[in-house]
């Protein structure tokens, strides 16, 4: 368990030097898109068009990998599991499920009411409060969600 740890942390930290490298670069890009812009015309100016089509492609890159890092980090809060009763805002239905650490997936299982902290209802009850809403962001679609009460 330990050695798993220690390569979580030493492959969060190689992301994120990643994620600054690229930071850096799409800084650059649009320094280098700003100059290339003081030649005016756009629809003729390919070294603007490449650069912009570059720029676009970076920042979905870095967009994936803060995704990416963002879900690592949440593996990694060791956190023991939590019984969390909240309310959908849309019909006002309570429902009661347990977060789980999702280091064993048989733990899983939402007929259940146990659910991965990294689903999307998961990543909605995490470090949330009592009263707090947020927003469950799933495949079909979003919802709001109240957090009543953990445990």
């Amino acid at each position: 368990m330990k050695k798993k740890r220690h390569e979580r942390e030493e492959l969060i930290t190689s992301l994120r030097k990643n994620l600054l490298t690229m930071k850096q670069e799409n800084d650059s890009l649009l320094e280098k898109l700003k100059l290339v812009a003081l030649d005016g015309d756009f629809t003729e100016n390919a070294d603007w068009t490449a650069l912009n089509e570059e720029k676009e492609k970076l920042q979905r890159e870095i967009r994936l990998l803060e995704k990416k890092i963002k879900r690592l980090e949440v593996n990694h809060e060791m956190i023991k599991s939590q019984i969390i009763t909240y309310q959908l805002l849309a019909t006002q239905e309570k429902m009661t499920v347990e977060l789980t650490d999702n280091t064993d997936e048989s733990e899983i299982d939402p007929s259940r009411r146990k659910i991965s902290r990294t689903s999307p209802l998961g990543l909605a009850l995490i470090n949330k409060k009592p009263g707090e809403i947020s927003e469950v962001k799933a495949p079909s679609q979003n919802y709001k969600i109240k957090i009543l009460q953990i445990k």
